[in-house]
């Protein structure tokens, strides 16, 4: 998906068309775009990607080439491990090794051992301008836009866009819920149909 297809559907839906007077900026709804596909990246667990280090003496630490969104796993020489908070791995009194973010995109192993780790990730991701494209597909985007939408609406607050706000939120959460049994049979093997999307 690219995302001036979708600032087309958004701006429909919003009856904000008149281009030389746009009540919302392209910029404003391409920042609402990535916040919302960033949600459905974590909610679905999409995208994920890994990194290994090698640890030693030398490199003590794992250093993500992206800020993550979502740990999904950690393994020191293939064995899962733990990601904890370091206030609660200092507090450790045995040696049963976990994971602890240092700082910023920054991991290590409480306590340290030298040893492969892994981690597996879902990295953020940051739509720039209308042209760039979408991580995820065809079938998440009715509930991105209506997420979107759930979002822009409370900005002008009416009591008119407060109820379609509303809507749009127990439509996201209907579309996800039908993403989910789409992910399921996916998983499956069985063939996707998609919704059609719902117009207010």
């Amino acid at each position: 998906m690219i995302v001036n297809d979708l600032l087309l559907q958004l701006r429909l839906r919003l009856r904000d068309e008149d281009f030389d007077n746009f009540r919302f900026s392209n910029s404003f709804l391409i920042e609402t775009l990535s916040l919302w596909q960033n949600k459905l990246l974590m909610s679905f667990d999409l995208n994920i990607i890994s990194q290994k280090q090698n640890l030693s003496e030398k490199i003590d630490f794992l250093k993500l080439k992206f800020e993550p969104l979502k740990i999904i796993a950690a393994k020191f020489n293939n064995i899962n491990i733990k990601l904890l908070p370091l206030s609660t791995a200092l507090k450790r009194k045995d040696n049963i090794r976990v994971l602890t973010q240092i700082k910023h995109n920054i991991y290590k192993i409480m306590p340290f051992s030298q040893g492969l780790l892994e981690l597996f990730y879902i990295p953020k991701q940051s739509l720039i301008n209308e042209e760039s494209e979408l991580i995820i597909d065809d079938s998440f985007k009715n509930a991105l836009i209506y997420g979107v939408l759930s979002d822009v609406l409370q900005i002008e607050t009416s009591n008119n866009n407060l109820n379609k706000a509303s809507l749009y939120t127990k439509l996201y959460e209907k579309e996800c819920d039908f993403c989910r049994g789409l992910t399921a049979n996916l998983r499956n093997g069985e063939s996707l149909i998609t919704t059609p999307y719902t117009k207010i």
